[in-house]
């Protein structure tokens, strides 16, 4: 397997987003960000979060460690790096979206919140999210949504974070990593693959100026940072977020692309 790989900060103080391929095993994260408070309990911060997070995580799935449970072990490890020092219960403890890929005899994925795998094989080009978070938007956009989603929505669904009902992230927790969505497809059946944060992956589901094949294109032709590099084209033409409208100009997007 041949990994390309590029990230590119957007507009906020840091690039949270982080990208490590080895061993045959790709890993991509997207850091939650503070917007609706100053306050997490940790003050090592997202990006430091992030780094550890991926590094761990790419050694324990290096073997045949199940990803879920590669996940859970990896939450534990930075868990325990901080766990002296911080508060690990606040609600906005650093906490990062996640996509792995492992190749093997199959090509195992496993996602966590709003990072997308991409799949091409013969029979077509497949996408692999979870969307969870999104099906809580979806509900608190219904003129019938209680009261009680509405005031999630409004606070960023934080209190909705990691529980039964809600949406899972890896933070503090290790039993988030039994949460992620996973799959295998056979490797020769695979031609291309791509791991994207939400930050890339809106070049198809939100400005929808390709499809997710020819997302794949892109990369190939253009490489990830070509790829990135047309997503932050759109988004400059679109200063006042009027066609696209989002919470920021320019978020940090990261893709690694699979041959």
């Amino acid at each position: 397997m041949q990994v390309t790989h590029a990230t590119d900060q957007g507009a906020g103080p840091s690039n949270e987003d982080f990208v490590i391929a080895e061993n045959g095993v790709v890993v991509v994260l997207d850091g939650v960000s503070q917007w609706y408070t100053t306050e997490s309990g940790c003050y090592h911060g997202t990006v430091w979060y992030v780094r550890n997070l991926g590094t761990r995580l790419v050694r324990h799935a290096s073997g045949t460690e199940p990803l879920r449970s590669a996940i859970g072990a990896a939450i534990a490890d930075v868990a325990a790096l901080h766990e002296n020092t911080c508060d690990l219960a606040h609600p906005w403890s650093p906490a990062a979206t996640v996509a792995v890929l492992r190749d093997g005899a199959d090509v195992e994925y496993a996602v966590l919140s709003d990072c997308v795998v991409v799949l091409e094989t013969a029979h077509g080009t497949e996408v692999r999210t979870d969307d969870r978070l999104a099906r809580l938007g979806e509900r608190a956009e219904r003129p019938d949504a209680d009261e009680e989603l509405l005031r999630h929505a409004r606070a960023g669904y934080h209190g909705l974070r990691n529980v039964p009902g809600g949406y899972w992230v890896a933070s503090a927790d290790p039993a988030a990593g039994d949460q992620a969505v996973t799959g295998s497809v056979p490797r020769e059946a695979l031609r291309r693959a791509a791991l994207l944060t939400d930050g890339a992956s809106c070049l198809v589901e939100t400005y929808r100026t390709t499809d997710w094949t020819g997302l794949l294109d892109l990369c190939a032709s253009a490489g990830p940072a070509g790829a990135i590099d047309e997503v932050r084209r759109l988004e400059r033409a679109d200063p006042d977020r009027e066609r696209w409208p989002r919470d920021k100009q320019h978020d940090d997007a990261t893709i690694a692309f699979c041959q």
